[in-house]
């Protein structure tokens, strides 16, 4: 009876830890993405895909603001159509891409004029697509001639937010993480840092502008931190860049080497440069004779290497994410190579 009784206790302390021990195939960070189309048509499959990744919440383009030279004035750009309303299974986080020349461009008295207007249109757009948010998202490459005015946008568009209880959070790019003081900190509650862009694209020597990990090291040390609590993006996205004389002439989005229509017209010189053969058009851009496109890419091994980079510092994220969802991505990253750069961050 008294050995009986020893089992028993010693049974159910046995099971009280191991239920109370954290599994560890769970990340603690959440897990994120980005959807930058200007039409929203997601259905059951695409939400299904975000099931199995277990991810929980998705930042959704709501529009660009740029500066009209005609009109002297920041308008909107392309706001997002929604064809289809977004699931409530998710939490759906509104974010507006500002172009620094607005900023350059705008009257110092028209801030608030701005701040105004932008919120108004996220609540419009939010409302025809049923989102509540809790965050919204500001997208602006500022610098120091540009910062006044932005960070001045910032501060009055959370202002408002507060009243709503609603959290601002703004992207930071690896050199404003790594000179703080010479590009500042913004007035926001949280930082989205953007693992990606990191050479200049408009270069013709750049082998990669979307990601090279030599470059993400000359920005990230062991000491490395910030002062704002922060988020992570990291890219899954492609792009062909097209030049004409040395001059960059545009991005061609989602373009890889399985065009047809880059196959037919051009030839490949190196690994990732390709020079057009003819005139023609691609992905319906007109492309012209001795054009030459470089295309940029990410693969995941790419991904869970940097990862070893950006842990081994001292900035910790609430969410990881991917930058950006769109039909094709799983013809180039599968749910398991994905699900691979996730459980790459702790």
């Amino acid at each position: 009876m008294l050995r009986s009784k020893f089992y028993r206790t010693f049974l159910i302390v046995l099971l009280t830890l191991v239920v109370g021990l954290p599994a560890c195939s769970e990340n603690s960070s959440k897990r994120t993405i980005y959807f930058w189309q200007s039409e929203f048509n997601l259905d059951s499959a695409d939400y299904a895909s975000f099931h199995q990744l277990r991810i929980e919440r998705v930042y959704i383009r709501y529009f660009d603001i740029d500066w009209s030279y005609p009109t002297r004035q920041a308008i909107p750009v392309a706001p997002v159509q929604f064809k289809e309303i977004p699931s409530s299974g998710f939490d759906w986080i509104p974010c507006v891409f500002i172009t620094q020349r607005t900023f350059i461009n705008l009257p110092p008295d028209e801030l608030n004029n701005l701040a105004n207007k932008t919120l108004l249109l996220i609540d419009k757009l939010s409302l025809e697509a049923g989102i509540q948010p809790k965050e919204i998202q500001m997208d602006c490459d500022w610098n120091e001639s540009t910062r006044p005015s932005y960070f001045l946008f910032l501060d009055t568009i959370r202002s408002a937010l507060k009243e709503k209880d609603i959290q601002l959070s703004a992207t930071i790019r690896l050199h404003q993480v790594k000179y703080p003081e010479i590009t500042g900190i913004p007035p926001v509650d949280r930082g989205m840092l953007m693992a990606y862009n990191l050479d200049p694209v408009g270069k013709l020597e750049t082998q990669n502008a979307i990601f090279s990990h030599q470059t993400l090291r000359q920005y990230l040390h062991p000491e490395t931190s910030y002062p704002l609590p922060l988020d992570l993006v990291l890219p899954v996205f492609s792009w062909g860049v097209l030049f004409r004389d040395g001059e960059l002439i545009q991005l061609i989005p989602s373009l890889d080497e399985e065009q047809p229509e880059l196959r037919k017209q051009a030839k490949q010189l190196e690994n990732f440069l390709w020079q057009l053969q003819q005139d023609g058009f691609i992905a319906g851009i007109p492309v012209y004779k001795y054009d030459l496109i470089r295309l940029e890419s990410v693969i995941p091994d790419t991904l869970v290497h940097a990862a070893k980079t950006i842990n081994n510092t001292n900035l910790t994220f609430r969410t990881i994410g991917v930058y950006h969802y769109h039909q094709n991505l799983f013809n180039h990253f599968s749910i398991d190579e994905l699900e691979t750069v996730y459980q790459a961050f702790p």
